[in-house]
């Protein structure tokens, strides 16, 4: 239960900055982590949405996903 709610404040908190950047005109790149190895779930949701977004929001916005508890640990 902590862990789905520290992913919804998360993603609240991503939402926010992007929406702030977005207002300030200036690009921004956000680093995008997870625990999961690549071709996981957590590997592939997080891809898609890194595409969907880099697509959607280009030059605006590029987010960069790190596999593998490559940017630290869950805890």
């Amino acid at each position: 239960m902590k862990r789905k709610i520290s992913v919804v404040i998360g993603i609240f908190s991503l939402s926010l900055t992007l929406w702030q950047a977005l207002l300030q005109a200036q690009p921004i790149s956000i680093r995008l982590g997870h625990v999961g190895f690549p071709g996981s779930l957590f590997a592939i949701t997080a891809d898609e949405y890194a595409k969907r977004v880099n697509t959607s929001l280009q030059g605006k916005v590029e987010v960069k996903v790190f596999h593998s508890s490559q940017l630290g640990s869950d805890e």
